[in-house]
C-alpha cells in the first residue's frame, strides 16, 4: 500500500510516496541530511564561519576564504544580522581587491556601503569609503579618488 507522506524542513516542503519500512529509513536518511546542510543558524556559528574565512584569507587561500565568507554573509542576510553583513561584504571586497579583481571588489564595498549607511554607524561608513579610496588608487584613477576624499 503506498502513502504520500508531507515533510517541511528549513521551509522546504518534500513530498514522498512511502512504500515499505525501507522507503521510510531513507526517506528519514535523506530528510537528516537535508537538515544538516543548513545546521548554521546562530550568530555564533556565522561569526565563526566568517572567522574561518578571514584566517583562509590570511594565509592567502582566497578560493576558502570566498567560500567561508559567502556562507556567512548568506546566513547573516537570512537573519537580518546587518553587522555581519557589512563585515562579510566588506571582507569579501577585500578578497577581490587582493586578486585584482577591483570591479568584483568595488560592488562589495558598495553594497557594504549601503548597508552602513542604512544600518550602522558612521565609523562603518567611513571604513567602507577609505577601501573604496584605496581601490582607486590601485587603479591609477585619481578623477574619482578626488570624490571620495
Amino acid at each position: 500500500m503506498q502513502k504520500k507522506v508531507f515533510y517541511r524542513i528549513n521551509d522546504h516542503n518534500i513530498f514522498t510516496t512511502v512504500k515499505s519500512p525501507k522507503s521510510i529509513f531513507f526517506t528519514l536518511l535523506f530528510c537528516l541530511f537535508f537538515n544538516l546542510n543548513n545546521y548554521a543558524q546562530t550568530l555564533e556559528d556565522c561569526i565563526k564561519i566568517k572567522e574561518s574565512g578571514l584566517a583562509a584569507m590570511d594565509k592567502f587561500d582566497y578560493a576558502k576564504a570566498l567560500k567561508d565568507l559567502t556562507k556567512a554573509k548568506l546566513l547573516a542576510e537570512k537573519n537580518n544580522w546587518y553587522l555581519q553583513i557589512f563585515e562579510t561584504k566588506n571582507k569579501i571586497g577585500v578578497v577581490y581587491m587582493n586578486l585584482s579583481d577591483y570591479g568584483e571588489a568595488l560592488n562589495y564595498y558598495l553594497e557594504a556601503y549601503i548597508v552602513a549607511t542604512q544600518h550602522l554607524e558612521s565609523n562603518k561608513e567611513s571604513a567602507i569609503l577609505n577601501n573604496i579610496a584605496v581601490l582607486y588608487c590601485l587603479e591609477k584613477n585619481t578623477k574619482k579618488l578626488r570624490n571620495i576624499i
